[in-house]
């Protein structure tokens, strides 16, 4: 009875393993697409993004004052939504991924831009607004990794299990 329960267990573990090696990748890029879309939108419309002032003087800094945010921002909404329906759809999908690397750059600058205003008076503990211009360095490693597995993935069917890689 015993030995019929670990075999059990063993074949939907590999069930389930395969299953997320085959949409896992997939779920992600369409969700982190939704994400990006979703952030985009609020940069349209005045007051509702959390990072509108951030970014605004970000892009100013960063432009030498040349650009102001009533006009950097709605590019950067643009930008945003453009990467994300890029995830979404497949379409263009090296461009996309310039497209994000550049922007998750750029949202990574206010850490070292305004040090004042996303991190407390110790470098190890960042103020709320720190934390949001972190997670960018999160995306980054994911798509890495998401690249480098898509790549992999086209030479044959293996995926990770708790027993070892499987390959078919």
């Amino acid at each position: 009875m015993i030995r019929k329960f670990i075999k059990f267990v063993i074949a939907t573990e590999t069930v389930m393993v395969a299953w997320k090696a085959r949409n896992g990748l997939d779920i992600l890029r369409v969700c982190l697409g939704i994400v990006f879309i979703w952030f985009g939108a609020l940069k349209f419309f005045h007051g509702l993004s959390a990072a509108e002032v951030i970014a605004g003087k970000t892009i100013l800094k960063l432009t030498f004052g040349h650009v102001r945010p009533a006009v950097s921002l709605p590019l950067l909404a643009c930008w945003e939504c453009a990467i994300g329906l890029g995830l979404i759809t497949k379409r263009w999908l090296s461009f996309t991924l310039v497209l994000l690397y550049f922007q998750m750059a750029g949202t990574l600058l206010p850490l070292f831009f305004f040090p004042h205003e996303t991190w407390t008076s110790n470098i190890f503990v960042p103020t709320l607004l720190g934390i949001y211009h972190q997670k960018p360095g999160i995306v980054i490693i994911g798509y890495c990794n998401w690249s480098n597995c898509t790549r992999w993935k086209l030479g044959g069917k293996c995926f990770s299990s708790f027993r070892g890689t499987i390959c078919t």
